[in-house]
């Protein structure tokens, strides 16, 4: 039988001990490591991610908080909706007045 692939989906740097970060997977489930060469190690991770095509991966400090996402994990925007989105983050649309 084959080997079970969890996908990450987030690299979280640990803000009050510069060793310690923590790898998401798309299952939910977090592991916590700790090394006194972490930046190395979270390139090398984040590399190796998007060299197998996951694209989706991210290196955050904060807790991931999967309620505000907007895709679940795995899901794409085509590029005409990601376009959108992006123009709506970089000039919000005004309310119209009436």
């Amino acid at each position: 039988m084959g080997k079970c692939r969890l996908q990450i989906i987030c690299l979280i740097r640990d803000l009050m001990d510069p060793q310690a970060f923590q790898v998401e997977y798309e299952s939910g489930e977090k592991r916590t490591y700790s090394s006194n060469e972490c930046d190395p190690i979270l390139a090398s991770l984040l590399d190796g991610a998007r060299g197998s095509g996951n694209y989706q991966i991210f290196v955050t400090s904060n807790k991931t908080m999967r309620s505000l996402r907007i895709l679940p994990y795995g899901q794409l925007l085509d590029e005409e909706s990601e376009q959108q989105l992006m123009k709506h983050i970089i000039t919000v649309p005004r309310k119209k007045i009436h």
